[in-house]
């Protein structure tokens, strides 16, 4: 059901990019695109974890299937980005190019101009420096004995820290306050924790718990909500819904294991990477151009790109 998830998550931004944020259509009071993209942040935690802190995958691996997925569609956009300002001889700057390619994006912008073709990579360098983070968590508890729930709760515990002093200095603005690394991955690292809570079965649980967490969070991601409850309380409710998500009633569960809600999770990847472009950015469009794209770069780069390099890379060669 996890697909399930990633498809509900990128339809939210799809229909609060493409309907939400261009018609009147859809007059409610919720951004549809930041909950999507929270869904991601909070179903990214959870699988790291279960990946570094309950399987204990090893390090060089996991890394590398990490590069293997985000890697190829990432830098293709780049690529086409710069090949399309070039033929339409456009301005360009290769500043916000470099920052995205090198996942900075998210801290230059303090720096170089904000790019609309770019500006969707900040939720892309949040998940990497989390990845890189949790990573190095993992090395350290398993190379010191350290006890991972400890580890984690100490680690939520400074970022929260962090986004409370960050948050103040800059006035709580979204923008300066949660597009940084140092505050949001507090979505991905707080899911990590309760995914290692859960695993150690030490809260209890039931199915309405999980239904009223699900509601909650959704509820609490509302733009009446202030962000620096809908990132914290409402964040730790999603978490603690997709941790549990076997437990969901029945009709929610039958939506997120709904064969097209699965392919749009199989496809996420792709479908909010080149969403961008004709969301605000060069090439303007709509959705269905959008998924056209989407599929192709599926297709083309992101499976096959994947299958060969987590086949090949890292693999020894049998002595002769």
């Amino acid at each position: 059901m996890l697909d399930g998830w990633r498809g509900l998550a990128i339809l939210l931004l799809l229909i609060g990019h493409f309907v939400q944020g261009r018609t009147n259509l859809l007059e409610i009071p919720f951004n549809l695109g930041r909950l999507g993209v929270e869904l991601f942040f909070v179903l990214s935690g959870t699988l790291m974890a279960n990946l570094l802190f309950i399987k204990n995958t090893d390090l060089p691996r996991f890394y590398r299937r990490r590069i293997s997925r985000i890697f190829p569609v990432a830098l293709a956009y780049i690529a086409v980005m710069i090949a399309l300002y070039l033929l339409m001889s456009k301005s360009f700057s290769w500043k916000q190019a470099l920052s995205a390619g090198t996942f900075t994006y998210n801290y230059a912008m303090f720096f170089v101009e904000r790019s609309r073709d770019f500006d969707h990579y900040w939720s892309l360098c949040v998940e990497e420096h989390s990845y890189i983070l949790l990573g190095l968590l993992a090395f350290l508890i398993r190379s010191k004995s350290l006890n991972a729930l400890l580890i984690l709760l100490t680690t939520t515990l400074l970022i929260l820290v962090s986004t409370v002093v960050w948050g103040t200095l800059h006035q709580w603005e979204y923008y300066t306050t949660f597009w940084v690394s140092h505050t949001r991955s507090l979505s991905i690292v707080s899911a990590a924790l309760l995914a290692v809570v859960t695993s150690r079965r030490l809260l209890f649980t039931s199915p309405i718990i999980v239904l009223v967490a699900f509601a909650a969070g959704i509820f609490l991601n509302g733009t009446y909500v202030p962000d620096y409850i809908k990132y914290t309380v409402g964040t730790w409710c999603l978490a603690y819904a997709v941790n549990n998500i076997e437990l969901m009633p029945k009709l929610i569960g039958a939506l997120f294991a709904w064969k097209p809600m699965q392919i749009a999770g199989i496809g996420s990847f792709s479908l909010y990477v080149w969403q961008q472009v004709f969301y605000k950015g060069t090439i303007r469009g709509g959705i269905v151009a959008t998924i056209i794209v989407a599929i192709a770069s599926y297709v083309l780069i992101e499976k096959p790109f994947r299958q060969y390099l987590n086949a090949h890379w890292g693999v020894r060669k049998a002595s002769v």
